[in-house]
């Protein structure tokens, strides 16, 4: 029998690795990475969200595990942070990936869509009700700087 993970549980040992994974990223780059407490939390809490949505542990999705699911999971969380105006390093440092992988995840995102991947369509489906019971009627999300589309819907 599988044990649940709740929010609190998840919350509390993400918080540790994140600033360990934080700590390591400035003492090698040699320079602050600015990203508070609260916004740690917030984006843990969407990762929380994201996997409950895609019925994934939160675990997974926060690791490097590449199964098709996983990566699909990761790049509308992605886009989802990114609607949140976090940066791209700030991103990586939650999923403990660098900022490279997350540009990437953003340019895997756009090749999904262009290619009209059912699989990942399936998924934007289920992300759009996310957006619908969270309130939103209309929402349109741009890279920054590159002024991209990376999702719209009206």
């Amino acid at each position: 029998m599988e044990e649940t993970i709740t929010l609190d549980m998840f919350k509390k040992s993400m918080l540790t690795s994140v600033s360990g994974h934080l700590d390591m990223l400035m003492k090698r780059k040699k320079r602050n990475i600015a990203f508070p407490q609260e916004k740690q939390e917030q984006a843990i809490e969407l990762v929380f969200k994201i996997s409950e949505l895609y019925k994934l542990s939160p675990f997974d999705v926060a690791s490097s595990k590449r199964s098709r699911e996983l990566v699909f999971a990761r790049c509308i969380l992605t886009v989802e942070l990114l609607r949140k105006y976090y940066t791209k390093t700030n991103i990586g440092v939650v999923l403990f990936h660098g900022h490279a992988a997350i540009v990437y995840s953003v340019k895997n995102h756009l090749k999904l869509i262009k290619t009209k991947n059912k699989e990942y369509q399936g998924c934007l489906g289920h992300y759009k009700n996310y957006l619908k019971e969270m309130g939103f009627d209309k929402i349109s999300i741009n890279d920054q700087p590159s002024g991209v589309s990376l999702f719209c819907y009206q």
